[in-house]
């Protein structure tokens, strides 16, 4: 069985995740340097009578197999042809996210809430960041010895961060380098704990860019075409903001569940079109609750860009707040 999987490139993902994602697309690619293709922009399909799949690409080469597999992003083409329509719309939110190395001074000033696990904090106006640390200061996660099959691929100390406001305040968030985008971080932070604005302007330049927030509706049918040898997984499927932590999980478990049934197909024991059927009734069961999770922090950054309501929780916070507290 030979399968075609339409990757996305780093302007096709959350930057958020990507910058945190370079050892697990390591491990992901592991054993597979033949068969990946680098650079490849795909602009179509054709399905053939007997099921097999044709797919082209811009430099005018193409590939053929038993199955094609749109694993391509929110802006998905491969989900897109599928459904004859977008599988996802912007939510209005965009952000500039990077990583700032985890120096003895910053690490010193970080509160113990970040050794705990992640902060994502909204502020007045509707501006919020997310914070989270790989500190390998006091050893890896993972003992090295045990990295046989792949090798370790060790990673210094950083902190990951990402501030994220309505596009409307962020213009031209696709096309800003590097360096203007922490000058806009910066000027979006006015008015927040020194600590965090130190981290943002510490970042480095070559690990800093843009983006912008896309969803699904996750009420709606997530693969609305007829199963057969070309499908779709993750954000392609069931795009949502990376504010719930939970979208590559899930587009993981996409994978293994279509692998799953896929083996089965090998096995002679299934179709290739009935396997991929039974795939594409799985992520209803799990994706839409991700995908509602993954808003919630989206709506309450709505709400606090209220001026009403922002003056509200400005007054709040200045009595008391824990994560106003926790940079203090």
């Amino acid at each position: 069985m030979r399968v075609i999987v339409i990757g996305a490139g780093i302007g096709g993902l959350a930057l958020a995740q990507a910058l945190r994602s370079v050892p697990l697309r390591v491990l992901l690619a592991h054993g597979l340097d033949d068969a990946i293709r680098w650079g490849s922009e795909y602009v179509g399909h054709e399905t053939h009578p007997d099921g097999t799949v044709t797919a082209t690409f811009a430099d005018g080469s193409a590939d053929h197999g038993d199955l094609l597999v749109g694993a391509d992003g929110a802006t998905s083409r491969v989900a897109t042809a599928l459904a004859g329509r977008p599988t996802s719309s912007p939510v209005g939110i965009g952000g500039i996210a990077g990583r700032s190395p985890l120096t003895p001074e910053i690490r010193a000033l970080l509160p113990d809430l970040l050794r705990i696990g992640s902060i994502l904090a909204v502020g007045p106006g509707g501006t919020s960041i997310f914070i989270t640390l790989q500190d390998t200061v006091p050893g890896p996660a993972l003992d090295p010895a045990l990295c046989v099959d792949v090798p370790a691929f060790p990673e210094p100390p950083v902190v990951y961060w990402g501030v994220n406001v309505a596009l409307d305040r962020l213009p031209n968030a696709r096309k800003m380098g590097a360096e203007a985008a922490v000058r806009a971080a910066g000027d979006l932070l006015r008015g927040w704990s020194p600590v965090v604005r130190k981290i943002v302007s510490g970042a480095d330049p070559s690990s800093v860019g843009t983006f912008q927030y896309h969803t699904c509706d996750p009420d709606a049918h997530l693969t609305p075409w007829p199963s057969g040898t070309v499908t779709a997984l993750g954000d392609a499927v069931h795009a949502m903001p990376p504010t719930g932590g939970r979208a590559a999980a899930t587009a993981i478990r996409d994978a293994d569940l279509l692998a799953t049934h896929l083996a089965d197909a090998a096995k002679g024991l299934t179709t290739i079109p009935l396997a991929v059927h039974e795939y594409e009734r799985g992520p209803a069961a799990y994706a839409a609750d991700a995908v509602r999770v993954s808003l919630k922090p989206i709506v309450w950054q709505r709400r606090l860009a209220n001026p009403a309501l922002g003056q509200l929780v400005r007054v709040a916070t200045a009595i008391a707040s824990p994560l106003t507290a926790a940079f203090r």
